[in-house]
């Protein structure tokens, strides 16, 4: 008689993705990446008016074939078979800017502050990274968001894809993800 051990469920489907490469000087750890996460979930919330919990936030590493290094990115993925359009209208650089402003201002404004905390339940902590709250900084994610949303005005469009400044090669849609899809 044999006895199966193991199943493996999977399914696959088509859906939205924002790939959003990190630069490695400011975000070299996995606490410095979870941290902004917690923010970029925030402003989520704030430029949805709501919760968009069909929008998952993965951390993700391409090897980068011209540094010889590994490239960090946070990817924005629908749950919804198909996509929504949600994450196609944070793909124009005015929104992406918006949902940039609305993390910075969420956090920059919250109350916790004048009771001496670094981080609430109204900010950067939320059910989903109650296991990682020794590495979330409300201060430094204040800093780090205004930095970014105020240089937004900075960024260069890019007609040839991500893949052009990662020499990654990498294409999603021919990876496996292990995330509870």
């Amino acid at each position: 008689m044999m006895c199966l051990k193991r199943f493996i469920f999977f399914r696959e489907m088509h859906t939205e993705i924002l790939k959003i490469i990190l630069p490695v000087q400011e975000f070299n750890t996995e606490a410095d990446i979870r941290m902004f996460q917690a923010g970029l979930e925030l402003g989520l919330k704030r430029y949805f008016k709501g919760n968009p919990g069909h929008i998952r936030v993965l951390s993700y590493r391409e090897f980068n074939q011209q540094t010889d290094k590994f490239d960090r990115f946070l990817l924005l993925y629908d749950t919804i078979p198909g996509g929504t359009g949600y994450l196609k209208q944070l793909f124009a650089h005015e929104e992406f800017s918006l949902l940039l402003r609305e993390s910075y201002e969420a956090i920059r404004d919250c109350a916790c502050q004048l009771d001496g905390h670094d981080g609430c339940y109204k900010c950067i902590y939320s059910y989903g990274n109650q296991y990682n709250r020794a590495d979330l900084s409300r201060r430094k994610a204040e800093e780090w968001f205004e930095r970014i949303y105020r240089n937004s005005e900075q960024w260069i469009k890019n007609d040839h894809g991500l893949g052009s400044l990662t020499n990654s090669g990498g294409k999603l849609k021919n990876r496996n993800w292990k995330n509870g899809l």
